[in-house]
């Protein structure tokens, strides 16, 4: 009795640490926010004010994202309408026309400058992107629970049925998107077309609403979405467009984009002035979601709460999507220890080539240490988990020697029992049938109770560990179910084998005559 409730103790605590392994590390990624791939980062952007028509709005955000109606999301920027319409009246088709042109230009400056990253010493390449934020229509068929539930935050659903939510797009190199589009299974080939936009989509992003983490589904399934990719009012280009709940619109109450314009008051700011969407005419280019992911590339990494869309890189020659100027992320390894150095080495060599050959005005440059961030913000996780494995490494290590001790002892004691049997015709056969008959028995009598309980255990944890993170998945540890089963084989294995050597070696007659003195 005793062997089998130390049993199913080592069980219990093995299958808790591997649960709160699991949980804490989900939870850790969570609170630490999006880490890219790699030790170093270098993140760039240029400023809207060298765009035709550019406002020079401050407040821009990493995304591409500029201020809007208040309490909502700012997706794509603005365009000069002096600068666009030469000799005729400003059409949304010479707009696109003119971002896509601008960002095409700034994917081959960003090109540029990986380019001269890479020679950087000690510093390995690993890849990079541009991103920005883009207003997007999803068909409520694809939309996650994350937009359907209330008080969704970037995004919600419209008079129309379909869905109003601010995205972002992400431009991976082409070689890091191949390997994503054949790992899903599908041909490369079918995304370089770009008079058909194709996609990879996120299911998945990590939040925060000021309560709990969050992991939210914001995509379930493929589909096509609609890129609000700019818009005009009276001859006017309009800076952006914010998600805004309209309770009184035209179409009924619902969701809907409001468009703004951004006002310059002066050299250090100004105001956004809230547009009649009825007044205004957009432009939008579909997307095709060909397939949804449910784990970012590492490359990517999942930014933001909400949609994330991720393109090949050559589609920038062709689309912006509504992006004038997109954030440059260039991710590199680094020795260990000297992450710091060399991203002070990668930031100044970019600020040196921005200078010297970019074109534009750089808006923001900056250097980030992602091997010191991840080493931060998991330490104490990494505390829990490596204290909970030893604690239950010494504990399944007691239990192992108390089922041996049990066991071993257990079939000694019984050697003049063994040795009747075997005296009346018990043959060696019959001898070990029974012996494993009892030890399966023990070994069961700890397993299953064990197995139970930690599962009721990691359940708890569980439920523990939601309400601080929303949308986590119950999961058992298999890969510790797994271990446990071999330890208590082991266990038992190497008891009984012992054990029955010890009986074995034992002559009949001796046995019965100790037994009897």
């Amino acid at each position: 009795m005793a062997a089998s409730v130390s049993l199913a103790l080592a069980i219990v605590l093995l299958m808790t640490a591997g649960s709160l392994s699991a949980f804490l590390g989900t939870l850790t990624k969570v609170a630490g926010g999006p880490v890219d791939a790699g030790d170093v980062g270098v993140v760039a952007m240029f400023s809207d004010d060298t765009v035709p028509g550019g406002d020079g709005a401050e407040g821009a955000d990493a995304a591409g994202n500029a201020p809007g109606a208040e309490g909502a999301d700012a997706g794509a920027a603005d365009a000069n309408p002096a600068a666009l319409a030469d000799d005729g009246p400003l059409t949304l088709e010479a707009v696109v026309e003119a971002r896509n042109a601008r960002f095409a230009e700034e994917a081959a400056v960003y090109g540029k400058a990986w380019e001269v990253l890479k020679t950087t010493p000690d510093a390995e390449p690993v890849g990079w992107r541009l991103d920005g934020g883009v207003p997007l229509i999803v068909p409520e068929a694809m939309v996650g629970d994350a937009f359907k539930a209330d008080g969704a935050l970037h995004g919600g659903q419209m008079a129309d049925g379909s869905f109003a939510v601010m995205g972002s797009v992400v431009y991976l190199e082409d070689a890091a998107f191949d390997r994503c589009v054949a790992d899903a299974g599908l041909n490369p080939a079918d995304f370089r077309d770009p008079t058909e936009p194709r996609a990879l989509g996120l299911g998945k992003a990590y939040g925060n609403n000021g309560a709990v983490y969050e992991l939210l589904d914001v995509l379930t399934a493929t589909g096509t979405v609609q890129a609000l990719t700019a818009g005009l009012y009276e001859g006017e280009v309009v800076s952006g467009f914010a998600v805004a709940y309209e309770a009184d619109g035209a179409n009924g109450a619902g969701f809907g984009f409001v468009p703004y314009v951004f006002e310059p008051d002066g050299a250090d700011g100004g105001m956004t002035r809230n547009l009649d969407p009825a007044d205004v005419e957009t432009a939008t280019t579909p997307v095709e979601v060909v397939a949804v992911l449910d784990e970012a590339p590492e490359l990517v990494g999942m930014y933001g709460e909400s949609v994330q869309l991720i393109v090949p890189m050559s589609l920038a020659a062709t689309h912006s999507l509504g992006i004038i100027d997109p954030t440059f992320r260039a991710s590199f390894d680094a020795p260990e220890g000297r992450s710091g150095e060399v991203g002070d080495d990668l930031v100044n060599a970019a600020g040196t080539f921005f200078h010297d050959e970019a074109p534009f005005e750089v808006a923001f440059l900056a250097m980030n240490d992602y091997a010191g961030d991840v080493a931060s913000n998991q330490t104490l996780a990494m505390v829990v988990n490596v204290f909970c494995l030893l604690f239950t490494v010494i504990l399944a290590l007691i239990a192992m020697a108390n089922v041996f001790n049990t066991v071993t002892n257990g079939l000694i004691l019984r050697r003049r029992e063994f040795a009747v049997m075997r005296s009346v015709g018990l043959s060696n056969r019959q001898f070990r049938a029974m012996i494993v008959d009892e030890c399966v028995a023990w070994c069961a009598r700890g397993l299953v109770p064990g197995v139970l309980l930690s599962l009721l255990v990691s359940w708890l944890l569980w439920v523990a560990v939601s309400g601080s993170l929303s949308g986590l998945s119950f999961m058992v540890p298999w890969a510790y179910v797994a271990l446990a089963f071999a330890m208590t084989a082991a266990a038992v294995g190497i008891s009984v084998a012992y054990g029955m050597h010890r009986c074995k070696a034992d002559n009949v007659v001796e046995a019965l005559r100790m037994d009897s003195v």
